[in-house]
């Protein structure tokens, strides 16, 4: 049976620990300790919105929170006040205790969505892997992490090492062939052109039959007539910019 039941997590920017109120928070007399107490107080209001409560109708009291927190009760009054006044904190009329900011730091997902999730991704990284190996056209992966997913699958050492200069040389190789690309299809498409004036048994009612010629350095050209625009048609990027072969 899948457990589809939810589990809250708390969302931390990796600067938390930097922002102001929490420098002057640690700076104090025991601020480590209400530092530990504001984390634990986050994590306990997380299923609750934000709100310190047992239940709908039983806000959380300091000696309670002291239990909980496993703190002194004096360290937990000390620091529940200090809190309010950095703005951490506020007493609603009901009595409970809210943690501020707290809407900005809650997750939640259940076992069930984070294993999909997983399975999602490890076909990600299949997938990369297999295009890398098998496509011999693709320049390189269309994302870091792919990268990563490649240099897990085939235990390279340097390739996990070198990563962030080898994406960065890959970036910079998809580039220049987007250009060269762009260059020779202004090039391609001159030549057509003067091949088009020259070209005199052209029948303009045909519509069905491509227009095929030979031009010089570029060897046979098909030119298809465009009779009618239907709706756009979606394609991968990653069937892009790519040599096609003929079968």
């Amino acid at each position: 049976m899948a457990d589809n039941r939810k589990y809250y997590y708390l969302k931390l920017k990796e600067n938390f620990f930097d922002s102001d109120s929490i420098v002057l928070l640690e700076d104090m007399k025991d601020g480590i300790l209400y530092s530990n107490i504001l984390l634990k107080l986050y994590l306990k209001s997380l299923k609750n919105g934000g709100k310190l409560q047992l239940d709908e109708h039983i806000p959380y009291t300091a000696q309670m929170i002291a239990t909980l927190t496993r703190h002194q009760i004096g360290t937990v009054e000390r620091a529940l006040e200090i809190f309010r006044q950095l703005g951490l904190v506020e007493q609603l009329d009901s009595g409970a205790f809210y943690m501020t900011d707290i809407e900005l730091m809650i997750g939640q997902s259940s076992t069930e969505a984070e294993r999909k999730r997983a399975a999602r991704l490890e076909n990600k990284g299949y997938q990369a892997v297999r295009g890398w190996i098998h496509d011999d056209d693709v320049i390189a992966p269309q994302s870091r992490q792919d990268l990563e997913h490649i240099a897990s699958a085939t235990g390279s050492g340097v390739l996990k090492e070198l990563l962030d200069q080898i994406y960065d040389a890959a970036q910079t190789v998809r580039s220049a062939h987007i250009q060269a690309g762009k260059v020779l299809s202004m090039h391609l498409k001159s030549r057509i052109v003067e091949a088009l004036k020259e070209c005199e048994d052209i029948d303009p009612f045909n519509i069905w039959e491509p227009i095929e010629m030979q031009v010089e350095g570029i060897g046979t050209v098909r030119i298809l007539k465009i009779i009618d625009i239907g709706a756009p048609v979606t394609v991968d990027i990653a069937d892009t910019n790519r040599l096609i072969d003929e079968e």
